[in-house]
């Protein structure tokens, strides 16, 4: 799947239409899987592929020792084919996990029956939520303020899904920049994170924008029943276990963007305004060790954060700035998450 990005509903639904039409769950036992030299895992659905999300878990999941090197299953995959299949045959079947089961997330590919891009190797107790349904959950919490809310973003990466919706009425001026705040929802299909609702916050004059996770919003792991377990459930039990998961998710949507919880962000916003650091060279050898941030983002940081002023809010802008020019979604997402954590003192900086 390729990243996809519109502010077109229409366009977004219909992508999300697409891919729930090739989209394929499937249960299998570990050691039913059979890997073959070119790369693929063979089983009685046909060829998986494994695309570069499924490999990484596959990876993480069979290590054969506590001292594995990733770097290690990626040579064996690129340089050793023949190897890497037969040392996936022997983890494969290796101990107790042998016999367990495991959820494969994939996608068929164009109108093959037998062919399908592996895009999860998942627990057999994850609850199946797609992000049409996390979408539509979300849209539907929003209709009795719709005329106050207009669809911002839609984005697709291989690993996540996120849609932002902005609230027109909840805007707001600190320190001479003026805010407007909305929700942000979205969900992973492939084991990377769970169903989620924050809110996030864009300056208006420049679009920076930071997201607020943690004890502000919803993050709904996928855990349930064991797949197999969950056959033995009538379907309305099952109905009613994912629709309790709505309803929470619903109600934290409408939370998010209520007036008496809205204005916990815009004071949290003032107080960010306010409070200096003294310290930020300090604060800056701190930063470049976040993995987000690095070396290579240094100079670019200092020279925004000094244009905003040094203050926590300055921070938290500065970071917003370099995620707008980042090339890659998922990491400009990333940033303006860690942007978030600056703004809500998640993330403490340096001392004197």
């Amino acid at each position: 799947m390729n990243h996809f990005k519109t502010e077109s509903l229409k366009e977004f639904t219909a992508r999300l239409k697409e891919l729930s039409g090739r989209r394929t769950d499937m249960l299998i036992r570990q050691n039913d899987l059979k890997p073959a030299d070119d790369g693929t895992l063979w089983c009685k659905h046909g060829a998986i592929s494994p695309g570069s999300w499924m490999h990484s878990q596959l990876a993480d999941k069979l290590r054969p020792t506590a001292q594995w090197d990733r770097r290690y299953y990626d040579n064996m995959l690129r340089q050793a084919p023949k190897l890497w299949a037969e040392s996936m045959s022997t983890w494969l079947g290796r101990g107790e996990a042998a016999k367990e089961n495991r959820l494969i997330r994939a996608y068929r590919i164009g109108n093959s029956k037998e062919e399908f891009e592996g895009r999860a190797f998942l627990s057999d107790s994850m609850r199946i939520f797609g992000y049409d349904d996390i979408l539509f959950a979300g849209m539907d919490a929003l209709n009795s303020i719709r005329s106050e809310v207009a669809v911002k973003e839609l984005t697709l990466t291989d690993t996540k899904m996120w849609v932002r919706f902005e609230h027109q009425g909840r805007s707001f001026k600190v320190g001479g920049s003026d805010y407007t705040g909305g929700l942000e929802i979205g969900e992973s299909e492939v084991g990377n994170g769970a169903a989620f609702a924050w809110p996030y916050l864009q300056r208006t004059s420049c679009k920076n924008s930071r997201v607020l996770v943690g004890k502000h919003g919803f993050r709904q792991v996928h855990l349930g029943k064991t797949l197999t377990e969950a056959f033995l459930l009538s379907d309305e039990t099952r109905r009613k276990e994912n629709e309790l998961v709505m309803m929470k998710f619903k109600d934290v949507c409408r939370g998010v963007l209520a007036a008496e919880n809205f204005q916990k962000l815009i004071d949290l916003v003032q107080q960010a305004h306010e409070e200096r650091v003294e310290t930020p060279l300090k604060s800056l050898e701190q930063l470049v060790q976040e993995p987000m941030i690095g070396e290579a983002r240094r100079e670019r940081l200092l020279e925004q954060w000094s244009k905003e002023g040094f203050t926590r809010l300055g921070l938290s802008e500065a970071v917003s700035a370099i995620a707008q020019r980042e090339p890659e979604l998922g990491d400009r997402r990333e940033l303006e998450v860690f942007a978030g954590r600056v703004l809500d003192r998640d993330y403490k900086l340096a001392a004197a």
